[in-house]
């Protein structure tokens, strides 16, 4: 760089410490706080976390009795910080009292004591012994023999290892603050940068690489919904197997790495609870152990269902990154972060095509971009990120059309809206209808007789080009799924009129009345944060962001009308489908989270973007930094409910 344009960027960012002396004043105690309340997270961390050794997802039962003498069991022992061994089993018969013995790799006695009732609890045995024992990371054998007669039922894996947990003295918590310090720091730095007269795209970028890699880093492996059989998914096709195969009551299942696999057990809640593939919470001695771990041979049968009919589009970004992570010789652990990477990259750029295209309202571009969850999302192996920065793309495409004054009629807008709305439809069919924005914000729209004819050609036209492209992606679909429909359509529909009245009770009462505020704070806000931490300061950022720069039009209320129907109408759609997918006489709906309302919430945005109202274009810099303070204290929040 040209000593000239270092002085330049140093006087930029003076100036800008100088000028806004006073906002940094007050970040800086904002970040104070934010660091204390992060610090003060470990004061209450227990001396022992649990983790696992999970391992299949079959057991076998070996009885150890007196008259078979002693039994040997395989233990995997990967952090020399152990504290302990817990193994499951039942006392059939007799007193209960075993001796053991552990034995290493290289035929040494490691370890030996006894133990009895004093040491079961919980259909569990306890084995206690010093940090100073184990020395070298390695597999060990556990021998068991019982005394006294009886016999006890020890519960195994398939491999003949024990159903173990393990116990760890928490190490971490120093290592921990230093990092969290040292990010509170950085993201002050980057709030004085935001400060400076620096471009709204440089800003964006400095946005997107400091969160994403927080992102990237600091959200737990698998701790998003469904996050599991997207990654698996997506590593499958990479490998090449593009089609999942089909057990004999017609469920998916593919083959992966038993590492991959296993990822889904570090968390200390998924012991018992084996069907359960999200990590709310995660043990860091597991963790660091795998991302040190060597790749295996081994390989697990992994359900998939809900993800076998989704192919190369849904996971592209994902599966580019991962064969770029192969060819480099990644670890097959790391590749989940090499996934994450890709779908972060792509919707970041979705985002920066956005930004750069949208005549004005870029603030509000930020704004969105910045919801917690959406951002969060986008770093994870979900495709949620993806999805949502195309809604936005559309969303632009139509304000784009509104400022210039084009219409639908224009082929090239006709284009490349079929092919944005195609994909769409491949990822998440209900998010079509941000479609019908083009007809919300036809630039020639008025009143008279021609114009709600126009009105009504736009509608067809647009629900035309939604059949098109949902016809598109059910012949697409249909190339990855291969198994016969069991269900007849024609009495599914008559059975939904039937009980139309109760669908309307459910859908509209319960979930639209009652249950609306909280879809609308687990939206914005990660594991539904309280609404006055984060959701209340986001709403006003996301009204001021969209009112600070004045529209040059004049929105008719028939307009905001057709944008309010087209947010409760997604809404609508994505809550029948939980229903019928839960069972129509259903209480409760199953599956329904608030992830799914961020496209609702930013299409609604528009209702203040495209406002008359105006506000101080002047304090409009101080939004990227608001921005970054709700994103370190959603990260903060992360990092005290998800890492033991």
């Amino acid at each position: 760089m040209p000593q000239n344009s270092q002085f330049t960027f140093k006087k930029k960012i003076a100036n800008g410490i100088i000028k806004n002396y006073a906002a940094i004043i007050v970040f800086g105690i904002i970040e104070i706080i934010v660091l204390l309340h992060s610090s003060s997270i470990w004061e209450d961390t227990k001396q022992n976390t649990v983790s696992s050794y999970s391992l299949t997802k079959s057991y076998q039962e070996n009885v150890v009795s007196d008259s078979e003498g002693s039994k040997y069991f395989n233990v995997d022992i990967h952090d020399n910080h152990i504290a302990g061994i817990e193994f499951y089993a039942d006392i059939i018969e007799g007193t209960g009292e075993v001796e053991w013995k552990l034995w290493g790799s290289n035929g040494d006695c490691i370890f030996a004591g006894q133990l009895s009732l004093l040491n079961y609890a919980d259909s569990k045995y306890r084995i206690e012994f010093g940090e100073t024992i184990i020395q070298n990371l390695d597999y060990y054998q556990l021998e068991l023999t019982l005394l006294n007669g009886g016999s006890i039922q020890v519960y195994t894996d398939a491999d003949n290892y024990i159903r173990a947990v393990y116990h760890y003295n928490f190490q971490y918590r120093r290592a921990i603050l230093v990092f969290i310090t040292l990010a509170n720091i950085g993201i002050a730095i980057i709030m004085i940068l935001l400060l400076c007269k620096i471009s709204i795209y440089i800003k964006f970028w400095i946005i997107a690489v400091s969160t994403g890699i927080l992102s990237i880093i600091f959200v737990t492996p698998l701790s998003m919904p469904d996050e599991f059989r997207h990654f698996a998914r997506a590593y499958s096709i990479a490998e090449g197997n593009e089609l999942c195969r089909y057990d004999d009551q017609g469920e998916p299942y593919i083959d992966i790495p038993t590492d991959i696999y296993n990822l889904r057990y570090m968390a200390p809640d998924n012991v018992d609870q084996r069907a359960d593939e999200t990590n709310f919470t995660i043990n860091i001695s597991r963790w660091i152990y795998y991302l040190k771990s060597e790749n295996h041979d081994d390989r697990t049968e992994a359900w998939m269902g809900g993800v076998d009919e989704k192919g190369i589009l849904e996971y592209l970004p994902q599966i580019i990154a991962i064969k770029i992570g192969m060819l480099l010789g990644a670890k097959q652990i790391w590749l989940f972060y090499w996934s994450r990477m890709g779908n972060w990259i792509a919707a970041a750029l979705i985002w920066f095509l956005c930004l750069r295209m949208v005549p004005k309202h870029k603030h509000l571009i930020v704004v969105l971009y910045c919801m917690p969850t959406n951002i969060i999302m986008a770093c994870t192996s979900s495709t949620d990120g993806l999805v949502n920065a195309l809604v936005m793309l559309v969303m632009v495409m139509c304000i784009l059309c509104y400022y210039n004054h084009k219409t639908l009629m224009d082929k090239k807008v006709l284009i490349v809206l079929f092919i944005v709305s195609t994909y769409i439809a491949i990822i998440k069919l209900p998010y079509i209808l941000v479609l019908y924005l083009f007809v919300a914000l036809d630039p020639e729209m008025s009143c008279t007789g021609a114009d709600w004819r126009k009105l009504f050609r736009n509608v067809l036209l647009v629900t035309g080009m939604c059949l098109l492209s949902y016809c598109v992606a059910s012949c697409y679909k249909n190339l990855y799924v291969y198994k016969n429909s069991t269900g007849n359509f024609i009495e599914f529909i008559l059975y939904t009129i039937k009980h139309s009245l109760e669908i309307v009770r459910v859908l509209f009462l319960q979930e639209f009345v009652y249950n609306f505020d909280k879809y609308y704070r687990s939206a914005i806000a990660v594991n539904n944060l309280d609404i006055t931490v984060l959701v209340l300061p986001y709403s006003i950022l996301m009204i001021y962001g969209g009112a600070c720069e004045k529209s040059e039009k004049n929105i008719k209320t028939i307009q905001l009308v057709i944008i309010m129907l087209i947010c409760s109408a997604i809404w609508a759609v994505i809550l029948l489908a939980a229903y019928l997918w839960t069972g129509i006489g259903a209480t409760q709906l199953w599956g329904v989270q608030g992830r799914y309302m961020c496209p609702v919430i930013m299409i609604g945005s528009l209702l203040f973007a495209l406002s008359d109202k105006i506000y101080s274009k002047n304090s409009a810099k101080f939004i990227p930094v608001f921005c970054m303070f709700i994103m370190i204290v959603a990260f903060m929040n992360i990092v005290q409910t998800q890492w033991v």
